[in-house]
Protein backbone atom coordinates (compact mmCIF):
# COMPACT_ATOMS: atom_id res chain seq x y z
CA UNK A 1 0.00 0.00 0.00
CA UNK A 2 1.56 3.52 -1.13
CA UNK A 3 2.32 5.52 1.27
CA UNK A 4 -1.04 8.79 1.75
CA UNK A 5 -0.35 11.83 -0.39
CA UNK A 6 1.04 14.94 2.12
CA UNK A 7 -1.77 17.65 2.17
CA UNK A 8 -1.50 19.56 -0.69
CA UNK A 9 0.22 23.21 1.01
CA UNK A 10 -0.44 25.31 -2.30
CA UNK A 11 -2.47 29.02 -1.71
CA UNK A 12 -5.58 28.88 -2.91
CA UNK A 13 -4.73 31.11 -5.88
CA UNK A 14 -2.19 28.62 -6.68
CA UNK A 15 -4.97 25.90 -6.79
CA UNK A 16 -6.89 27.65 -9.10
CA UNK A 17 -3.76 27.00 -11.62
CA UNK A 18 -4.24 23.61 -11.60
CA UNK A 19 -5.98 21.41 -14.73
CA UNK A 20 -8.18 20.20 -12.39
CA UNK A 21 -9.85 23.47 -11.73
CA UNK A 22 -9.99 24.55 -15.28
CA UNK A 23 -12.06 20.78 -15.93
CA UNK A 24 -14.32 21.62 -12.69
CA UNK A 25 -15.36 25.28 -13.77
CA UNK A 26 -15.79 24.37 -17.22
CA UNK A 27 -18.71 21.46 -16.13
CA UNK A 28 -19.91 24.36 -13.85
CA UNK A 29 -19.89 26.89 -17.41
CA UNK A 30 -21.61 24.10 -19.02
CA UNK A 31 -24.35 22.86 -17.11
CA UNK A 32 -25.61 26.67 -16.43
CA UNK A 33 -25.33 26.99 -20.50
CA UNK A 34 -22.30 29.66 -20.66
CA UNK A 35 -24.55 31.69 -18.58
CA UNK A 36 -24.57 34.05 -15.45
CA UNK A 37 -27.10 32.27 -13.67
CA UNK A 38 -27.83 35.94 -11.87
CA UNK A 39 -28.57 38.39 -14.88
CA UNK A 40 -29.00 35.38 -17.49
CA UNK A 41 -26.24 37.18 -19.66
CA UNK A 42 -25.00 34.63 -22.20
CA UNK A 43 -21.33 34.75 -22.50
CA UNK A 44 -20.33 37.64 -20.40
CA UNK A 45 -17.58 39.95 -21.87
CA UNK A 46 -15.91 40.45 -18.80
CA UNK A 47 -16.51 36.49 -18.70
CA UNK A 48 -17.92 33.69 -16.30
CA UNK A 49 -16.39 32.89 -12.87
CA UNK A 50 -17.24 29.68 -11.12
CA UNK A 51 -18.76 30.81 -7.52
CA UNK A 52 -18.33 28.64 -4.89
CA UNK A 53 -21.56 29.04 -2.32
CA UNK A 54 -19.39 27.55 0.71
CA UNK A 55 -16.42 25.81 0.97
CA UNK A 56 -16.00 22.28 2.37
CA UNK A 57 -12.94 22.25 4.99
CA UNK A 58 -10.03 20.23 3.45
CA UNK A 59 -11.57 20.05 -0.21
CA UNK A 60 -9.58 21.49 -3.39
CA UNK A 61 -11.60 24.14 -5.34
CA UNK A 62 -12.41 21.27 -7.51
CA UNK A 63 -13.63 18.66 -5.04
CA UNK A 64 -17.17 20.25 -4.20
CA UNK A 65 -20.35 19.38 -5.48
CA UNK A 66 -21.84 21.05 -8.28
CA UNK A 67 -24.87 21.86 -6.75
CA UNK A 68 -22.98 24.53 -4.30
CA UNK A 69 -21.56 25.94 -7.17
CA UNK A 70 -22.77 28.95 -9.54
CA UNK A 71 -21.63 30.54 -12.86
CA UNK A 72 -21.48 34.22 -12.61
CA UNK A 73 -20.29 37.24 -14.61
CA UNK A 74 -17.46 39.24 -12.49
CA UNK A 75 -19.88 41.57 -11.07
CA UNK A 76 -22.74 39.62 -9.97
CA UNK A 77 -19.96 37.35 -8.75
CA UNK A 78 -18.88 40.10 -6.34
CA UNK A 79 -22.27 41.28 -5.34
CA UNK A 80 -23.43 37.47 -4.92
CA UNK A 81 -20.38 37.60 -2.45
CA UNK A 82 -21.48 39.82 -0.22
CA UNK A 83 -24.98 39.24 -0.01
CA UNK A 84 -23.91 35.42 1.53
CA UNK A 85 -21.43 36.58 3.53
CA UNK A 86 -23.98 38.82 5.45
CA UNK A 87 -26.60 35.64 4.54
CA UNK A 88 -24.09 33.12 6.43
CA UNK A 89 -23.09 35.44 9.14
CA UNK A 90 -26.66 36.03 10.07
CA UNK A 91 -27.38 32.42 9.90
CA UNK A 92 -24.34 31.37 11.98
CA UNK A 93 -25.51 34.13 14.86
CA UNK A 94 -28.47 32.11 14.85
CA UNK A 95 -27.69 28.52 14.51
CA UNK A 96 -25.12 29.56 17.23
CA UNK A 97 -28.15 29.45 20.09
CA UNK A 98 -29.11 25.90 19.43
CA UNK A 99 -27.69 23.01 20.69
CA UNK A 100 -26.21 20.14 18.68
CA UNK A 101 -29.76 18.20 18.89
CA UNK A 102 -31.93 20.95 17.93
CA UNK A 103 -29.76 22.04 14.80
CA UNK A 104 -29.20 18.36 13.92
CA UNK A 105 -34.02 17.86 14.10
CA UNK A 106 -34.62 21.79 12.67
CA UNK A 107 -36.64 21.86 9.69
CA UNK A 108 -34.75 23.20 7.08
CA UNK A 109 -37.75 23.76 4.74
CA UNK A 110 -38.93 27.30 5.83
CA UNK A 111 -36.57 28.75 3.22
CA UNK A 112 -37.87 26.52 0.30
CA UNK A 113 -41.45 27.15 1.01
CA UNK A 114 -41.53 30.41 -0.97
CA UNK A 115 -39.71 28.77 -3.61
CA UNK A 116 -41.86 25.49 -4.17
CA UNK A 117 -45.49 24.54 -3.65
CA UNK A 118 -45.17 20.58 -3.04
CA UNK A 119 -43.56 20.83 0.24
CA UNK A 120 -45.61 20.43 3.23
CA UNK A 121 -47.05 23.20 5.06
CA UNK A 122 -46.07 22.73 9.18
CA UNK A 123 -49.08 22.51 11.17
CA UNK A 124 -50.28 25.16 13.29
CA UNK A 125 -50.31 24.78 17.32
Amino acid sequence: MPPPEPPDQRTYSEKLKDARWAKFRDEVFRIANWTCEECHDYLPKKGLEAHHIFYLTGKAPWEHPKEIMMALCSDCHMKRQGIEQRFFFDVAKAIRLKSSEELENAPVTWFFRSQSTDLPKEEEE
